[in-house]
């Protein structure tokens, strides 16, 4: 595989799997509140399909068979993990809509879709967190899975406003509203936060590494992230909140609400990526 496509893998990985832990978290959120069922479990078949889309986007980054059977075997690679929680999530995503068309445990049902978005964001953590190394100055911190981890709350919130506009009748409760989109914002803009802060805490060359996230080209794709991530969903929350919007404008709004985030979580994770591999390969001229 050409270097600069192998580079690509992991970021289209990362904008598959957040907007799926997104759909999957809004699909908990639905059956907490006592949504339709064909609402609930809409969103989570959907955000398992995403998931398993980031794994297949994984596994054909290994090219050699021998290669990919040689990680899997290992459990202390990340992509054990990553296999791990996305079979774990798409078998429980499968499990609740089974229980679901029994009609018979929905107390099993829930716990089901529950335990499945969990492991969606176990798949996120798991993506990220095989970069840190302690001798890359860059990637030192366990902070920088939160990142990507804090933009699956943004998905989550646009992903209730796109089942809010797909399915009738959803509780009052169960909206999405640009209020849960401001909230999920905040708390997803604190989680990016903190890996530049706890940069800015560590050696000289980490110090120098969150610096260049904000300057020069690296500037541009951090502007990039945040637009896609935070500030276009924000916006087309005001569309898909609005009853008096069309229902197709409410509903490509919110589509295409999710769909931004997916992609301020590839350019995210791939902003890390290079950060590490540049910083690096300065300090060991």
């Amino acid at each position: 595989m050409d270097a600069s496509l192998f580079h690509l893998i992991e970021p289209a990985a990362a904008g598959l799997a957040a907007p799926g832990a997104g759909l999957l978290l809004a699909a908990a959120q639905l059956e907490r509140r006592d949504a339709p069922e064909r609402a609930a479990c809409g969103t989570a078949l959907m955000g398992a399909l995403l998931l398993l889309a980031a794994a297949a986007v994984r596994v054909l980054g290994f090219g050699r068979p021998q290669l990919l059977l040689g990680a899997l075997s290992r459990p202390e690679s990340a992509l054990f993990w990553e296999i791990a929680f996305t079979t774990l999530a798409a078998a429980l995503t499968l499990l609740y809509a089974g229980l679901l068309a029994r009609g018979t445990d929905y107390r099993a049902a829930r716990g089901a879709v529950f335990a499945a978005a969990a492991a969606a964001l176990g798949l996120v953590i798991a993506q990220s967190a095989g970069s840190v190394m302690s001798w890359r100055a860059a990637w030192s911190t366990w902070t920088l899975v939160l990142p990507v981890l804090g933009l699956v709350l943004p998905a989550a919130a646009a992903a209730l406003g796109a089942a809010e506009s797909f399915f009738e009748k959803l509780p009052p409760a169960a909206s999405s509203g640009r209020g849960l989109m401001l909230r999920a914002i905040g708390v997803s803009i604190l989680l990016w936060a903190s890996y530049p802060a706890a940069l800015l805490l560590g050696s000289p060359q980490a110090q120098d590494a969150a610096k260049h996230l904000f300057s020069g080209s690296a500037f541009t794709w951090t502007a990039a992230a945040a637009g896609f991530g935070w500030a276009a969903p924000l916006l087309l929350s005001k569309i898909f909140e609005n009853s008096a919007s069309s229902t197709a404008a409410r509903r490509l709004s919110g589509i295409a609400a999710l769909l931004s985030v997916g992609a301020a979580a590839f350019i995210t994770r791939g902003e890390i990526l290079a950060l590490g591999r540049a910083v690096w390969s300065f300090f060991a001229r």
